[in-house]
Formats: structure tokens, sequence, C-alpha cells
């Protein structure tokens, strides 16, 4: 539900339902002041071809967000079908070695979408999200994308943290509500 006042919620609410998780949807309309993309020794942003791409993008979504209440694994076919170009993928490296990636695409209505951004667990903290998001950034605002979306649970304070310093605002949320039907013992 959009909002716990809703007659849906409510009524849920009620009956024994609690909120699960809260997802916000980000945008960011003007894409024209955008800081540069930060140069760091040894770290590039990259694309591979089609099936390289896939590959890493797996292993990378897999090393960043295993255990997180918001991973929702790909499988490879399923990343495959939805990947329009391989370019959409940009992956951080560091010495050559994939270590982030950041999936982007301009939709056919004219919105950017940039969604997810992975970090493999052994090098968050050292500026690599950030590096790619503006990487994506840039490369939808040459696409003429606008505004540009993304979305995150409430409780991924990092990211929030993140994308709001690069001015995205909060422009949706959703309440996803649950009740564990399991008969009581």
């Amino acid at each position: 539900v959009e909002r716990l006042e809703d007659e849906p919620a409510v009524f849920l609410l009620r009956r024994g339902f609690a909120v699960e998780h809260e997802e916000c949807l980000l945008e960011l309309s003007d894409l024209s002041a955008l800081p540069p993309v930060p140069d760091a020794p040894g770290v590039a942003v990259v694309s591979f071809p089609r099936q390289q791409a896939i590959a890493e993008f797996i292993r990378l979504y897999d090393q960043s967000f295993a255990g997180r209440p918001w991973s929702q694994p790909y499988a490879t076919a399923e990343a495959a079908a939805t990947l329009a170009d391989a370019g959409d993928l940009l992956f951080a490296t560091v010495d050559g070695e994939p270590v982030g990636v950041v999936w982007h695409e301009r939709l056919p209505d004219g919105r950017g979408r940039v969604e997810p951004i992975g970090i493999a667990a052994a090098h968050q903290g050292q500026g690599h999200g950030r590096r790619l998001l503006l990487a994506a950034l840039h490369s939808l605002r040459r696409q003429r994308a606008a505004p540009v979306e993304i979305g995150l649970w409430r409780t991924n304070g990092v990211a929030m943290h993140l994308y709001k310093s690069l001015g995205f605002t909060e422009a949706a949320n959703w309440y996803y509500l649950a009740r564990d039907l399991r008969p009581e013992s």
C-alpha cells in the first residue's frame, strides 16, 4: 500500500497484519549539475561484452547483497532476458578486478532507471558506489533521460544517504504488509 491510512491498509492492520518493510522510489529530475566521476588510482569504470557482463553482474550481485533482506538474486536467464544492452551494466574495477556493478537504462518513456548498485562486501565504504552511480547518471544525461529513478528499502541507510547526497528526492513509497498464517502453538 502507498499509505498506512488508506482503507486497505487499515483493514489489514486491524486484522493482525504488520509492516514487513517499506520501499521508496527516489527521483532526480535535473542532471545538469552532476559532479564529475571521482578518480582513484587503479580504479576504473568499465563495461564488458554481454556474456561476461551478465556473469560478472550475477557474481557481484550475490557478493554485494547476500544475507540482506532486500536481496532478490537474479538467475542468469533472467538477467539475460532483461538486459537490453551490455553497456547498461557498468563495473567498478580495482586493478582490473570487478568489485562493483550498477545497472542503468533509459526507459521507452524517456525516464532513466538505476537499480541495482552493488559493491562486493570487501570493497564497500571506499567510494565505489558513488563512482558507479555518477557514471550511470552521466550516461543517462548523455542519453537525455529524465527524470532518473532509483528504488530502495527504507532501512538501507547507506544507499539512502548516497542517493540524497546527489540530489535524489523521495517521489513515492510503498508499505508491504504481512501476517504469519501458521497456526499458533
